[in-house]
């Protein structure tokens, strides 16, 4: 037996114990190495007119469960006694890149090792490795064994045609590992399909089937078949014109799982500095998760038309986080090539995807308006999030992405186009912070600007508002809550005795609000509050709905109509001292109440109501 170098026994206990995560990957990179097989032997046939094909190769996997045995067999070029002895004997020696070298971007060639440690990933699942190599053009064959670090032997074996067979002896089951399911066909076929999918030769696999009776039906008998497990075609290697809607569709929900058609497809092909190609997906529900911090976004990413990462997130930025897609580049990849090393390349990649996605959304806003509405239903709510997180930085990338329902006309409207509907001397976006529409239309100061004719933005989601505070204008036009500090234009001229009735309830109510005063915007409810500062009083009460925030206080004006039957009540008091504290005190609460916060005791409101009355 011949024994790893000291080097090489410490790379193949990382191997086995650390440098992979998923044991299942050793399925994945002995198929890439069968594919880099073949590959070799038909570069060496172009180059030398031996007159095979592509048709001619082909990859098979056998199981036998009886002595647990998994096999993969190819009929690639093959390897000698040396070559056997010089890549597998010395670890993370590798030909692959240097033959990669050789290759002109011309040559119909993939290959897609690098480092030389891939072998080696299938000591994870198994006690005992033989490896049955015949070279082409070589008249013996030869068989590699290993049982791991111990040692490895070589000896003369019988094969009757070119290539190599890689028989694993799988390890016993145990609780916590159970190896047997690389037995089973359906986990062979997801295995194959979830990262050799594309793998350009066909992967064969003994699969059951049953047998039909007379009638074509099935029965209960069922015997073995050999099938072509891969697709061998990838979509990206694919023009968009050359494939059919119903295709498209079809292939984005096999492999995401997607039950209904996307609303949108992009396929890019980029050459440059950074040469990648793929093809994204604009969903249009969002799933179940999407809105937990358990939601993992990414896109598939493949090398060499072998599945790297299911999920790379550095592809994407959040507020892309619902693009589902598949990206195949050459990127320099960790030893595992379960994970990528962040780079400059990247960077621009993920600028790219970002910038073909948001003009492929401004596309659809203005070519497919109802479906846009229903991505931005789903979706929209994490495109505000990333301005609100970037505390405005992303405003000026993602504000014409924004909808907001209006007021006066019940449907959505873009900025861009509420802004076109101003006057030259209009200020402001006018906005109120509320649920739906029919809640918002039951503010005093909706109906006063809607019977101006001037319209309003509903920010029905708790964050809307925080984006205005971020963004601060859109052109220039600042953001304004309805609901903050006054809506006159004119300021009428009190009476002495209205100026005394003001800051006798301002006297009572303290520090509860900053002023108390009488309006002219509030149609035909009696009071309610405006706001100064920072703080509104939709953001309170946003922010006193989230138990971990700190309790703050918007700075509230009490707002009295000056055309209500109230405003009479109040001036016609006879006891100043008593009655004015108890209305005040009610008008104050029955105003928190109708903007939604709370009241410090509903008990004592609804007895000092009860007394008034009385």
């Amino acid at each position: 037996m011949k024994q790893f170098k000291a080097e090489s026994k410490k790379i193949l206990d990382l191997m086995i114990n650390s440098i992979y995560t998923n044991k299942e990957v050793f399925l994945r990179e002995l198929l890439s190495n069968a594919s880099d097989a073949i590959d070799k032997l038909y570069f060496k046939s172009m180059q030398e007119n031996l007159g095979l094909q592509l048709a001619d190769f082909s990859i098979h996997v056998e199981r036998n469960e009886n002595d647990r045995s998994l096999s993969i067999s190819d009929n690639g070029i093959g390897m000698s006694k040396e070559e056997l002895d010089q890549y597998l004997g010395v670890i993370a020696k590798s030909d692959s890149q240097n033959f990669k070298e050789l290759l002109n971007k011309k040559d119909d060639i993939n290959i897609i090792g690098r480092f030389g440690v891939g072998f080696y990933s299938c000591f994870m699942v198994a006690k005992e490795v033989k490896v049955i190599s015949k070279k082409y053009d070589a008249s013996e064959a030869w068989v590699w064994s290993s049982s791991g670090i111990e040692g490895y032997t070589i000896k003369e074996a019988k094969r009757d045609s070119v290539g190599t067979t890689i028989i694993l002896t799988l390890k016993d089951d145990t609780e916590e590992e159970h190896y047997h399911q690389y037995f089973e066909e359906y986990e062979l076929k997801n295995l194959i399909k979830k990262y050799s999918n594309y793998i350009r030769y066909p992967i064969i696999l003994n699969v059951e089937h049953h047998e039909l009776d007379a009638d074509g039906k099935e029965t209960d008998k069922t015997y073995q078949a050999p099938e072509i497990i891969n697709s061998m075609a990838p979509i990206w290697t694919k023009k968009k014109k050359d494939l059919s809607v119903e295709e498209i569709n079809q292939y984005f929900k096999d492999e995401f799982n997607e039950y209904e058609d996307p609303i949108s497809s992009v396929f890019l092909d980029l050459e440059g500095n950074v040469p990648y190609k793929a093809v994204l997906f604009i969903p249009r529900k969002a799933p179940y998760d999407y809105y937990y911090k358990s939601f993992e976004k990414g896109l598939k990413l493949y090398s060499n038309n072998v599945l790297i990462m299911e999920k790379c997130p550095n592809l994407l930025s959040d507020y892309l986080s619902f693009v589902r897609g598949v990206v195949s580049c050459d990127l320099d990849l960790n030893i595992s090539r379960e994970t990528i090393q962040h780079s400059k390349e990247l960077d621009k990649i993920e600028k790219s995807i970002n910038k073909k996605v948001r003009d492929e959304l401004l596309n659809i806003l203005k070519e497919q308006r109802s479906d846009y509405e229903q991505f931005f239903e789903s979706f929209g709510l994490r495109i505000k999030y990333s301005i609100w997180e970037s505390y405005g930085a992303l405003s000026e990338e993602l504000k014409d992405l924004l909808i907001f329902k209006s007021l006066k006309e019940d449907k959505y409207l873009t900025l861009e186009e509420y802004t076109n509907q101003l006057k030259a001397e209009d200020k402001y976006i006018y906005f109120v912070k509320e649920k739906n529409i029919s809640a918002a239309k039951s503010i005093p100061q909706a109906g006063y600007l809607l019977a101006k004719e001037e319209d309003i933005l509903l920010f029905s989601d708790d964050v809307d508002e925080f984006i205005s505070k971020v963004m601060s204008k859109y052109k220039n036009w600042e953001f304004k809550s309805i609901t903050s500090g006054s809506l006159e234009e004119k300021v009428e001229e009190l009476t002495a005795e209205e100026e005394e009735l003001l800051k006798s309830i301002k006297e009572v109510l303290d520090d509860k609000v900053e002023a108390v005063k009488f309006s002219s915007t509030l149609g035909e409810y009696p009071v309610t509050f405006t706001s100064s500062g920072p703080i509104s009083v939709e953001m309170e009460r946003v922010l006193r709905e989230n138990p971990s925030e700190e309790k703050v206080e918007s700075k509230k004006t009490l707002e009295i109509n000056r055309h209500h039957k109230l405003h009479d009540k109040l001036l016609n008091i006879k006891d100043k001292t008593v009655e004015l504290k108890d209305i005040s005190l009610v008008i104050y609460n029955l105003a928190r109440l109708n903007a939604g916060l709370s009241v410090d005791n509903l008990a004592e409101l609804i007895k000092q109501i009860i007394e008034l009355l009385a």
